[in-house]
């Protein structure tokens, strides 16, 4: 399904904007992230979910104080879900939830298919299924994991694909760790890092995209491999993740920019791959400590300071030389005693 058509179920069944983003990190159904959310206190029930064979983990991005929900038509009581909390279930029992607060989560969806092709590639195992949770569980890794969804989902029309797969990868592999049933099949997974080549290639591919966004499963692919094995060994290959290397690149090309050229930041942001001034300013603060705009002036104070001060004390050596050559003729040029 592509993002549009898991948008418009999600929205119709909370009868509510629901922005969404999905990630396709293999072969599977994608992975999807949407935010809901409502700042008022207000009394509805969602319509029944279709059924299939999926699951979605609600991560609470604030606390939930009432809720009702049912499964296969019987009502589960669920106590109030404090921030960090979780609400997980398998979309056959086609839960129905009602509403009487308040309430703002991350809904993660990923389907059993999906759970399993990306255990068997990742750690070599196939588990049973989830296990949802207890209600009383907080899970802080999910909840810092869905904050940093949030801002993607926020800016989503130029949203960065290669960091929403990477965040869709983690999140399979907590849920899996924390919350999966036992292993139906065991094989020796490759833990290996990329061959030359695979890096080399990879790298080429990355930098010849830098303005634009990337999916982890169109780099993997130049390569050969998973996506999931992609990241994994991409970053053991180059001690950071393909996200982190391409941001460090993009930030790299951004200097070059602000240094050699008069690009206003828009110009810059949207060549250099940042989705906008704002994105382009936040991170290339968060890596150099300075403002783009401060960064530039910096330089070009730098710069002037050399050349004036390259006017006033022309090259030594070169005087040196020149007076060398005519030191018969000029008596100025006589440093004997």
């Amino acid at each position: 399904m592509s993002t549009k058509d898991v948008e418009i179920e999600v929205s119709e069944r909370f009868r509510m904007p629901a922005p969404t983003l999905v990630s396709q990190v293999g072969d599977c159904p994608p992975l999807a992230f949407t935010r809901l959310r409502c700042d008022r206190d207000s009394r509805w029930f969602t319509k029944k979910a279709r059924a299939e064979d999926a699951y979605v983990v609600h991560v609470m991005l604030a606390a939930l104080p009432q809720l009702r929900m049912w499964q296969n038509g019987r009502e589960t009581i669920i106590p109030p879900i404090p921030q960090t909390g979780l609400i997980a279930c398998h979309l056959e029992t086609e839960p129905v939830v009602g509403f009487h607060s308040s309430f703002d989560f991350l809904r993660f969806y990923i389907s059993k298919t999906a759970i399993d092709e990306l255990s068997d590639t990742t750690y070599g195992q196939l588990p049973e299924g989830l296990k949802p949770p207890d209600f009383d569980v907080l899970d802080p890794v999910l909840f810092h994991l869905a904050s940093a969804v949030v801002p993607l989902l926020e800016r989503r029309l130029t949203a960065d694909q290669l960091l929403l797969d990477q965040l869709a990868l983690v999140f399979h592999a907590h849920i899996t760790t924390a919350y999966a049933g036992s292993p139906r099949g065991v094989r020796r997974p490759n833990y290996g890092g990329l061959a030359p080549w695979q890096e080399r290639r990879a790298k080429d591919y990355l930098e010849a995209n830098l303005s634009r966004s990337v999916a982890l499963a169109d780099v993997a692919r130049t390569c050969g491999v998973s996506p999931s094995h992609f990241a994994r060994a991409f970053r053991l290959t180059t001690g950071r993740p393909p996200h982190r290397w391409l941001i460090e690149r993009r930030i790299e090309a951004a200097k070059a920019a602000l240094e050699n050229s008069e690009l206003g930041l828009r110009e810059i942001a949207a060549t250099c791959g940042f989705s906008d001034a704002s994105h382009f300013s936040s991170t290339f603060s968060k890596a150099t400590g300075q403002t783009p705009a401060a960064w530039r002036r910096g330089r070009t104070r730098a710069f002037a300071g050399f050349a004036i001060n390259l006017h006033r004390h022309p090259n030594r050596e070169g005087q040196q030389g020149d007076c060398a050559t005519s030191a018969s003729n000029d008596p100025s040029c006589d440093r004997g005693p």
